[in-house]
């Protein structure tokens, strides 16, 4: 059985990142129901909170969990339910690497 919380799914969308400060525009490279991988033209700091703002949904918080310069990965504060996190990636033209839930 896959792990749909820790398997990412490929996502290909332009999406807005609030922190305290400011918004930042960041490129989603992939998704689970627990979080995501993001690309921005600046690093984040490791334990950065913020919110990132999903196709059709409000602004979704989460906290940086990782960095690589440019590339970070989001832990969401509360996971998305697997069918939201499947209508994101269809919706956004990405590849689901389980069965969907229909």
């Amino acid at each position: 059985m896959i792990d749909v919380s820790t398997t990412r799914s490929s996502v290909n969308r332009d999406l807005p990142v609030r922190d305290v400060e400011r918004y930042h525009d960041v490129d989603i490279a992939n998704l689970s129901t627990h979080g995501c991988a993001v690309k921005a033209a600046e690093p984040q700091e490791v334990g950065t909170r913020c919110w990132i703002i999903l196709p059709t949904l409000e602004s979704w918080s989460a906290r940086v969990s990782w960095s690589d310069g440019a590339l970070f990965g989001l832990d969401f504060s509360r996971p998305l339910h697997r069918a939201v996190a499947e209508m994101i990636v269809v919706r956004t033209n990405g590849n689901l690497p389980w069965p969907t839930s229909a």
